[in-house]
């Protein structure tokens, strides 16, 4: 018989294309998504902090992208869901004073922007607001920011009292209605680790240890340089913000 002419064409065949490319696409996606989530190691939640590390959880503090500019929110916000949630931090540290003794903290964190100072400023306060006797000190010798939180005089201070220059008494702070007091950073040295593992700082600790109830200490990402690991050693334990 003649051939007869095909009214529709014989490729490409649309459906069928369409419909391995939907199949091969979703197969590509779960696979890329998958390896993704395998091979991603950072910490986006607190279960990824339970599994990475064996202390304990203190608290969770909401994410707050506008957080530096309402740094002090326990003393400006008293009602917001995140100061509760510092609150609720500060009744959990006060678990590890098991004896009932004067504690001193260090708080850090992995690297920069992850909150430590606003976490440590805002746990000050709110011991401050329980009754409790509460010196800050700023140790992050090297960007230090809480007096600028405080919006308190910072170019004397901590650094003044471990060379010996100016008396702990003279250099504290007294700030808010509590007994909170602040010991800003000062001025800026060259040696920070060195100065932070000084017998200075040790009878600094010791000496306020007499005075306050808790003593929390401000310092720079354990990450980067070694400071905080120093202090650390001074001091009841560390506090890593993540």
């Amino acid at each position: 018989e003649a051939a007869s002419v095909p009214l529709t064409p014989s490729a490409p065949n649309i459906p069928l294309t369409v419909t391995l490319g939907a199949l091969l696409g979703l197969t590509v996606g779960v696979g890329v998504a998958v390896l993704r989530s395998v091979l991603d190691t950072r910490v986006r939640t607190i279960d990824d902090v339970e599994r990475a590390v064996s202390a304990p959880i203190l608290g969770g503090i909401a994410l707050d992208p506008l957080a530096k500019k309402r740094p002090l929110l326990v003393a400006v916000a008293g009602r917001d869901p995140r100061a509760e949630a510092f609150r609720s931090l500060r009744t959990n540290v006060k678990f590890l004073a098991l004896d009932g003794d004067p504690m001193a903290l260090v708080v850090t964190s992995a690297g920069p922007g992850e909150g430590k100072s606003t976490t440590a400023a805002n746990l000050a306060i709110a011991f401050a607001e329980s009754g409790a006797r509460v010196a800050l000190i700023d140790a992050d010798l090297r960007l230090p920011r809480i007096a600028d939180y405080f919006s308190i005089e910072g170019g004397v201070g901590l650094t003044e009292v471990l060379i010996g220059r100016l008396a702990a008494s003279d250099a504290l702070q007294h700030w808010g209605r509590g007994a909170l007091f602040v010991l800003p950073a000062g001025t800026i040295p060259p040696n920070p680790a060195e100065l932070l593992g000084s017998s200075a700082m040790t009878s600094l600790l010791n000496d306020l240890k007499a005075a306050f109830d808790i003593i929390i200490i401000d310092s720079p990402p354990v990450g980067l340089v070694t400071d905080a690991a120093v202090l650390a050693r001074l001091t009841q334990g560390a506090i890593l913000v993540a």
